[in-house]
């Protein structure tokens, strides 16, 4: 899985997150949006990647149907790209890169701290 780099260091950037900010309902949602090859990802390969990486605090899932990159500013081709969610789902950004500074910002923000 060529972008497993992409998701080294997630449950520890979550754990920090939430414990300097007090949001301990915070969570990423991993969502695979192609297999190894460029098809599309399927649950098994969200589930392959969940395992190869130890991924257990946070959602792994696939776009299987191919929906979320054409309802998000993100084109799908930088990697990775990241949307910050509320927990009733708004979009407040959608970013690229390994950087989550400006994401946490504006969940503080949205949390109003």
């Amino acid at each position: 899985m060529p972008c497993r780099e992409e998701a080294v260091g997630l449950e520890e950037k979550a754990a920090t997150f939430r414990a300097q900010s007090g949001l301990t309902g915070f969570s990423y949602i991993v969502a695979l949006t192609e297999d190894a090859q460029g098809g599309p990802a399927t649950a098994a390969d969200s589930a392959a990647y969940a395992k190869v990486l130890g991924l257990t605090g946070f959602p792994v899932t696939a776009d299987v149907a191919e929906q979320l990159v054409p309802v998000t500013p993100w084109n799908g081709k930088a990697r990775p790209g990241k949307c910050v969610l509320t927990p009733t789902m708004e979009m407040l950004k959608c970013y690229v890169g390994e950087d989550d500074t400006a994401a946490f910002d504006a969940i503080l923000a949205h949390a109003g701290k």
